[in-house]
Parts: C-alpha cells; structure tokens; sequence
C-alpha cells in the first residue's frame, strides 16, 4: 500500500497500530501488616488496578468512539426522583418543575446518542477501518482517496 500524500510503501492499517500498541493491564498485590504498641494485630490487604496502557501513536490511531448514554440515564433517574418525591411529599411544584426539566434533558440526550450512534458512528468506524498511517510522512489517508 502506497502513501497517497509521498508515495511511500511504509504503510499501516490505523486499526494494526491501534491495536499494538494498546495494551490491557491488569495487576494484583497482597499486602501483610503487623501493629505493636501494647495491642498485637496483624492484617492483610489485597489491592487490583486495572487500566489501559497505550502508545502516542496508539492514541492517534484511535478508532472513532460511541456517544455514550450514561447521562441521559442520570438525568432520567433524577427526574423520576424528583417527582416522585414531589407527589409524595405533596408538593405544589418546587420538586415536580426540575423534575419534568430532568425527564426532558434525559430523553434529549437519550435520543441524539441514540441517533449518533445509528446514523453518524457506522459510517465513522469503516472510514476509520480503511484508514491507513504513512510512517514517513505521517499522512493518514483512506484506501483508494486522494
């Protein structure tokens, strides 16, 4: 595969580079203690992390990501909070008017993620899996576009 930008044959897919140099980590310790000072006690403690580890060059090659829902799902959460609270407390609309705010947002942002990843994402993610990397240049272009 030819650069289009300087002609070079030193080419890669972004979705090779992504995926070699993203590395998944994923660690566990155990840790043991004693205390003195009149009272004798021992314990243990087992700490995980986990957490991505990725090159610069990786992270350039990122693919194109999902518009994620977990907003909209809060705000919901809190609408229907909110005015569940407001009936029962039997209120006159200081709890129930942030409420139906909170329900309108959440739905809002349930519908443009809903409607990005369906209609703008899939076309973003094949471009991003024609994509190549010129390793001279830096160029990053698609297969068979100028």
């Amino acid at each position: 595969m030819q650069c289009t930008q300087c002609g070079s044959e030193q080419t890669q897919r972004l979705e090779v580079i992504y995926e070699q140099g993203t590395t998944t980590i994923r660690t566990q310790s155990t840790s043991v203690g004693a205390a003195g000072n009149g009272n004798f006690g021992a314990g243990t403690a087992t700490t995980t992390t986990s957490g991505i580890q990725q090159t610069k060059l990786a992270s350039r090659a990122a693919p194109p990501q999902r518009k994620s829902k977990v907003g909209g799902v809060c705000l919901l959460l809190l609408g229907i909070w909110l005015n569940w609270m407001g009936m029962h407390l039997n209120d006159t609309g200081w709890l129930m008017l942030p409420g139906m705010a909170a329900l309108a947002g959440g739905f809002l942002l349930l519908q443009r993620a809903t409607a990005y990843n369906r209609d703008v994402f899939p076309p973003l993610y094949r471009q991003w899996q024609a994509s190549w990397l010129c390793h001279r240049c830096g160029c990053i272009y698609q297969y068979g576009q100028h």
